[in-house]
C-alpha cells in the first residue's frame, strides 16, 4: 500500500514532464527544444544547491531516529537554509540575464535560462516536505499535493501553450510552487501555538552534527549522479551542438520513467532502515527485489525494443527517427540505477555518507571521462552507453564497501550477478 501510494503521488508529480516534453518536441524547433532542454539540464544541479542534501538528510534522519524530540524545529531550519540558497540562486540567474553569459557559452537565450532556473528551485518547499511526509507514513498527504501540483501545472501550461509554449512549462511550475508555498505559511501560521519542545542542544549536538555531514556528503553524491544522468547534454551540446542535444533528449524520454525507482527508493529505504536496525534478514529481502525488478526491467527492454519506432512517432516527429534504435538503451540505464539503489541501502542505513560520495563520484568521474573523449569520435549516442558502465560502476563499488562494513549481501550478490547475465545476454539479442 505505501508503494503504491508513493508511486501514484510520484506518477501525478512527473506525468506533467511526461505530457510536455512530445508537446515540446512537436511544436517546436529542433534548436529551441534543444536549449530548453540544455537549460534543464543546467537547473538541475541547482536545484541540489538549493536543497543543500536537507532532502535527503531529513528523509534519513526521519526514518533512523526515535521520537526523541519534534522534529518541527530542525524542519524550519532547513527550509530557512533552503530559501536563502534559493536567493542566491535567484540572483546569479539575474547576473546571467544581464551579462548574456548562458548565450554566449551555450547558446541558451539568457531569459530562456533565467524562467527556467526560477521556476525549477523555487519548487525546494515541495521536494522537502514530499521527504517529510513520506518519511512520517502520511502518504496520502504526498498524494493530494501531488495531485494539486499536476493540475496547476497542467492548466497554465494549457492556457500559455498557444503563444508562449517555450515559457509554458515555466509558468505552471512557479505559478504552482508560489500557490504551494502560501498554502505553507498559512498552515504554518494557523499551528504556530503548538507545543513545540525545545531541541536540548547538549543532548543531540553529535545527531545534529552527523546530520550535516551526511546531508552534505549526500549533497555532493546526488551532484554526482547529475553528472551522469544530465552532465551528458551539455557535453554534447558544446561538441556537437544544439541539433543533436534535441536528438540525444528523445532518445533518452524513457528516463522520465525513472519517477517509479524514485517511488521505490522512497518506499525502500523507509523499509531497510528498519530492518537494519532491527537486524532482521534484510540481504534475503534485497535480493529478492533485485530478481523481481530485473524481470521487470528485461520484459520492459523487450517491448520497447519492439515498439521503438512507434513510441518515437507518438512522442515526436518522424525527424527523429533515426534514434529509434537506440531507444532501448534508456531501459538499462535505469535497470543499472536501480541495482545500485538496492545495494547502497546499507550504507545510507550507517551513515557511511563519505563511501557513497566516493562510489558515485568515481562513476561521475569516468562518464566525464569517456564522453569527452569518444562522443565526438562515436556520436551523441556513446553518452546511453557511458551512463551504463558509469551506473554499474558504482554499484560494483558499493558492493565493495558493503563487505569492508560487514553488511550482509551474499543472496544479493548471487541475484546481481545472475541479472546481470541474463541482462547481457538481451542487451546482445536485441
Amino acid at each position: 500500500m505505501p508503494f503504491a501510494v508513493v508511486a501514484l503521488s510520484t506518477v501525478l508529480e512527473r506525468l506533467i514532464n511526461v505530457l510536455i516534453t512530445p508537446l515540446l518536441a512537436k511544436g517546436l524547433s529542433k534548436l529551441d527544444f534543444g536549449a530548453i532542454t540544455l537549460s534543464y539540464a543546467v537547473s538541475g544541479i541547482l536545484v541540489l544547491f538549493v536543497l543543500n542534501g536537507l532532502n535527503s538528510a531529513l528523509f534519513k534522519e526521519r526514518s533512523l531516529w526515535d521520537d526523541r524530540y519534534d522534529f518541527f524545529s530542525l524542519e524550519k531550519k532547513a527550509i530557512s537554509i533552503s530559501f536563502l540558497c534559493f536567493l542566491v540562486v535567484c540572483m546569479l540567474g539575474a547576473l546571467n540575464l544581464l551579462l548574456d553569459f548562458s548565450n554566449a557559452t551555450l547558446g541558451i537565450d539568457s531569459f530562456l535560462f533565467f524562467t527556467v532556473i526560477v521556476s525549477t528551485c523555487s519548487g525546494f518547499l515541495f521536494q522537502l516536505k514530499s521527504s517529510v511526509y513520506a518519511s512520517e507514513s502520511r502518504y496520502f498527504y504526498l498524494l493530494a499535493v501531488s495531485c494539486l501540483r499536476f493540475v496547476i501545472v497542467a492548466v497554465l501550461f494549457w492556457v500559455f501553450y498557444e503563444n508562449f509554449l517555450i515559457f509554458g512549462r515555466q509558468f505552471g511550475e512557479f505559478g504552482f510552487n508560489l500557490i504551494f508555498v502560501c498554502i505553507f505559511a498559512i498552515t504554518l501560521q494557523l499551528s504556530g501555538m503548538r507545543n513545540t519542545p525545545q531541541i536540548h542542544t547538549k543532548t543531540v549536538q553529535k545527531d545534529i552534527k552527523d546530520l550535516i555531514f551526511y546531508g552534505w556528503s549526500i549533497q555532493l553524491s546526488q551532484i554526482a549522479f547529475w553528472v551522469i544522468s544530465s552532465s551528458d547534454r551539455l557535453i554534447i551540446g558544446a561538441l556537437l551542438g544544439k541539433l543533436e542535444t534535441a536528438e540525444y533528449s528523445i532518445a533518452t524520454y524513457l528516463l522520465i520513467f525513472s519517477f517509479l525507482i524514485s517511488s521505490f527508493a522512497t518506499v525502500f529505504s523507509s523499509l531497510y532502515f528498519r530492518m537494519f536496525r532491527g537486524k532482521e534478514n534484510y540481504d534475503h529481502v534485497v535480493s529478492m527485489i533485485i530478481l523481481a525488478g530485473s524481470g521487470c526491467f528485461l520484459a520492459a527492454g523487450i517491448l520497447v525494443n519492439i515498439f521503438s519506432n512507434q513510441i518515437i512517432l507518438l512522442i515526436s516527429t518522424k525527424d527523429y527517427l533515426n534514434v529509434s534504435s537506440y531507444l532501448v538503451l534508456s531501459v538499462y540505464i535505469m535497470y543499472s540505477y536501480f541495482l545500485y539503489i538496492c545495494l547502497s541501502r546499507g550504507l545510507h542505513a550507517l551513515g557511511k555518507g563519505k563511501l557513497i560520495l566516493a562510489s558515485t563520484a568515481s562513476a561521475a568521474l569516468v562518464n566525464i571521462v569517456l564522453n569527452v573523449f569518444f562522443i565526438e569520435l562515436y556520436g551523441a549516442i556513446f553518452a546511453l552507453y557511458s551512463s551504463i558502465i558509469s551506473y554499474l560502476l558504482a554499484t560494483i563499488l558499493t558492493m565493495y564497501f558493503n563487505f569492508k562494513n560487514e553488511i550482509s549481501q551474499k543472496k544479493t550478490i548471487i541475484s546481481v550477478a545472475f541479472s546481470l547475465m541474463c541482462a547481457t545476454l538481451l542487451l546482445g539479442y536485441v
